[in-house]
């Protein structure tokens, strides 16, 4: 077992202006229901439609008119860690989500792995405690989503601070490369919005 780090999430504010073309923006729409808005959501369209989106021209916000995607409460958590991954620059393009190569169509996205942990970007990093388990290269993985069951193997492991704290995994799925990092206290693929779950065995 490991103690690890994560990204620092944060909310986006409601202010954020529905015309922006360069981001995403997050309304509080109702108690039960929240609206990501912005131009570029049509870049991103497929993705949020897949995450339990509904298109709406025709909502009204502060006495305006608001044009955006209206999610039940229940999925802000996901659809937050997507905007704020959109708005930071990580999910550049819609096809790295929906058109990337993957494993019996579950649409796992693929990566091209690092030579070295100097090719990624370490610079915001928030130290979280909790113990989570260690995979090492060679070993194999299971990952579970939508009722399915993928199996790959660990190709290689890098730490990306100076207490040598496993953070980042890549995992070969069929000859396709994903990389599996610590969210929320456990193992996910990254860029990957849909439920699921990462097993390491022996």
């Amino acid at each position: 077992m490991q103690e690890s780090q994560v990204s620092q999430v944060s909310e986006v504010p409601e202010e954020m202006q529905t015309d922006m073309s360069s981001s995403l923006g997050v309304v509080d729409y109702s108690d039960k229901s929240f609206v990501v808005c912005g131009e570029l959501t049509r870049r991103y369209k497929e993705t949020l439609k897949t995450m339990g989106g509904r298109f709406n021209k025709n909502l009204t916000h502060n006495g305006k008119n608001l044009v955006g995607w209206i999610f039940p409460l229940k999925n802000k958590e996901k659809v937050m860690n997507f905007v704020i991954s959109v708005n930071s620059g990580n999910v550049e393009e819609q096809s790295d989500i929906s058109s990337i190569p993957s494993t019996d169509d579950i649409g796992l996205p693929t990566i091209e792995v690092p030579k070295d942990a100097s090719d990624s970007n370490t610079s915001s990093y928030s130290f979280v405690r909790f113990k989570i388990y260690r995979p090492k290269e060679g070993q194999k993985v299971r990952l579970n989503t939508g009722g399915k069951m993928v199996h790959g193997v660990v190709t290689k492991v890098e730490s990306h601070n100076r207490d040598g704290v496993m953070d980042t995994v890549y995992i070969d799925f069929d000859g396709k490369t994903s990389m599996g990092v610590i969210c929320r206290s456990k193992w996910q693929i990254f860029g990957y919005f849909a439920d699921h779950s990462v097993f390491f065995t022996d």
